[in-house]
Formats: C-alpha cells, structure tokens, sequence
C-alpha cells in the first residue's frame, strides 16, 4: 500500500500477533543447522583473522551493490592497500570498520542498543548521521522513499525522532526479551531487520546498517560466533523479491513472505561462507604442505606464517609482512617472528614463481616498492560471486 503521510502508526513488533507455523519453524531449523555447521567450523580455526578481513570485505562489498554502490573486488582491494581510492570502495572500508566496530561492542556487553547503532551508523559516513529529526508538521521535510525509476512515493516512513527512537528500543525489546516473546530466535532477527527497515530512522544508510545489525543479533543470539557471515549476497542476487516481501507485510501482521525470504538467505549466506573458508583453507594446506616446504627453502614455522599472512588480503605490499606469527598446536597459543627486507623479498619471489601470487610496481612511490595480488584468493572469491 502506497503512503504519502508519515506511518507514525506502525505497529510495535512487541504489539504484533504473529506466531509460526511449522513450515516456518522447519526453514528455521534448516537455517540454525547450516549456522551451527559455520560456527563449529569457525571455532576450529586458530588463526581467524585469515578469513575476517576477507569476508567482511566481501559482506561490505555486496550490503553496498545492494544500494546501487557497485564496485569490483580490484577496485576496493587495491583502495584498501592504499594504491589508488574511489568513492564506492571507500563506503565498503567504511562498512567493514562498522562492522569490526560492532564486534568489539559485542565483546564488551551481551546486546546493543540503540545508542550502539547511532554509532555504526555514523561509521558509515554517508550525508547524515543520527536519528531524523523531520519535523511532523512540514511536509517537505517528510523522507520519502520512492521507485528508482519512477520517481514514485512507495512509502514514508515515520517522522518526529521520539517517535523513532520508541519504534528502535521496542525492536530491540522484542528480540532481546525471550520471556516475553517467544518467536524462534531466528524469526525474531528477520522481523526485527522489517521492522528496522520500515522505520527507516536515519536519513541514509538505512538498508546498510539494518544488513549489519543482522550479523550482530546472529552473533548475540550466539548462532555464530563472528559477525563473518556473507549475508548480504542471496538478498542482492534476490533484490526485486526481496523489496516485494517487505511491502506485502500487512495490517494483518503476516510476516511469513518477508520471513521466510531472510531465513533462506541465513541458510544460503551459511553455506556460502563455509565453502569460502573451506577453499581458502584448502589452499593454504597445499602451499604449506611438506612437498612446498622443499620449494620454499625454509622453516615450516616461517612458511605457515607468511602463507597465512598472503591469504587475508587479495592486495598486499611488504608492510603487511610485518609481526608475523604462526600458531602452535603444541604451546596451544601465537608465537611471533620476525622477517627481515631481504628474507621478505626471498619469500614473496618463491611464491610468484610458485603461482600464488603476481607483482606489480607501485607508481608514485619512492624506492619502487611492490604490489603483489593474491590470485587464487581473488580467483576463489570470483567463483563464488558468480555461483547461483
């Protein structure tokens, strides 16, 4: 139903009656299964920084095409290894430092509140930070949204920031307060990414920082233990339906369209994520392997260090060589080493020849440092961009 008046009637999520069927619960358990596979997985692997700043990137980089922000996956690695910049692959940094700023929140505190989104939101740096502050009696100050190619009022979401602010913490309520309401943890999440969305409290940045507020409930619920999970992909390669599912929810309360799309986007952003960390671990098992080690002419120690090291980023140069660590299953903990310049042009040579990684020169640059691109990470991550 189109609206061209504020919707300051929007029903509270703790108000609304809608309660699962067993269709519904059974897509949330497939979903809570494929979770719980990634999470265990996950919780194996010493060294998790590895895949952290790779999928961030990649959540970063879809939540943003989603918002018509494309860009490739050169483009923002090589602004994130300070070659070159543009605007598009700025906005995904930006979206992974609220990202990263939302996990650390997570360890301090059990929940985040609405204080907490303010902040990642304004982490975003899009053209204005903080709840609206529209004024309800101006109607050129209402924000609309409309079609993209018609120019179309299709909603207008509610206006006056303590409207706004009372609509965020009932959201919050509802799915923090199980004692309450008993939804499956899961639905809760996707009612609560509706419900933010038609609240629309910030004047942009909306869709981003709702997508981010979903990996942090998935984290809080304790459904996987990083906010790693690349869920933005399934919900842009599905967009039209998605937008249709978000304004078919009714007065009648049915969120069973609108839910039911979100729990098969966890389960397929699950999968997605562990076949992504399954390849890169794959990979790095070849070319830590015995058989590479005679190639390497060095320590396995060193070799699992620096491997491990080329495969968080596609981009790299020789600062990212530096505190290097490996972990040891026998102390049970990281320990350090050190590299010197002519050990690291040693190194990143054997691997070129090696296939895994190509070089290039950095213009500009005093002393003609090096670029070197991690082919396999980028060839994995094309793949899978382009899987069904």
């Amino acid at each position: 139903m189109i609206t061209t008046k504020p919707n300051n009637g929007l029903k509270k999520l703790t108000k609304v009656d809608f309660q699962e069927d067993r269709f519904l619960l059974r897509i949330a358990e497939e979903a809570s299964k494929s979770l719980a596979i990634l999470d265990y997985e996950l919780r194996k692997i010493p060294n998790k920084q590895i895949f952290i700043d790779t999928l961030y990137v990649q959540e970063a980089k879809q939540s943003n095409n989603l918002e018509s922000y494309v860009t490739t996956d050169d483009e923002i690695y090589r602004t994130l290894a300070r070659v070159e910049e543009t605007r598009n692959a700025k906005w995904v940094e930006k979206y992974t430092d609220s990202i990263r700023r939302g996990e650390k929140i997570l360890q301090d505190k059990p929940m985040i509140n609405r204080d907490n989104i303010v902040e990642l939101h304004s982490l975003l740096e899009v053209s204005a930070s903080g709840i609206r502050k529209n004024s309800t009696r101006i109607e050129s100050s209402y924000t609309r949204i409309r079609n993209n190619v018609t120019g179309e009022i299709i909603y207008t979401p509610p206006h006056g920031e303590a409207v706004l602010n009372d609509l965020i913490d009932d959201a919050l309520e509802f799915v923090y307060n199980d004692d309450m309401y008993f939804q499956h943890p899961l639905v809760k999440i996707a009612m609560v990414h509706y419900q933010f969305e038609k609240i629309h409290p910030f004047k942009d940045g909306n869709g981003r920082i709702g997508r981010i507020i979903n990996l942090l409930l998935l984290v809080q619920k304790k459904y996987i233990c990083l906010p790693i999970l690349y869920g933005s992909e399934y919900i842009n390669k599905n967009k039209d339906e998605y937008y249709r599912y978000l304004q078919e929810v009714g007065e009648d309360d049915d969120f069973t369209g609108f839910v039911t799309f979100m729990l098969i986007s966890f389960n397929k952003a699950a999968d997605k994520t562990l076949r992504i960390i399954n390849e890169i671990r794959e990979k790095i098992e070849v070319y830590t392997s015995k058989k590479e080690l005679v190639n390497f002419k060095g320590q396995m120690n060193m070799l699992k260090a620096v491997v491990d090291r080329v495969f968080q980023k596609v981009y790299f140069t020789t600062e990212d060589f530096h505190n290097l660590h490996y972990y040891s299953s026998k102390e049970q903990k990281y320990i350090g080493i050190s590299i010197n310049k002519d050990s690291i042009t040693k190194y990143t040579k054997m691997l070129e020849e090696r296939g895994l990684i190509t070089s290039e020169i950095i213009p500009n640059k005093r002393g003609n440092p090096k670029l070197y691109k991690n082919i396999e990470l980028l060839k994995i991550l094309e793949e899978e961009n382009n899987r069904d």
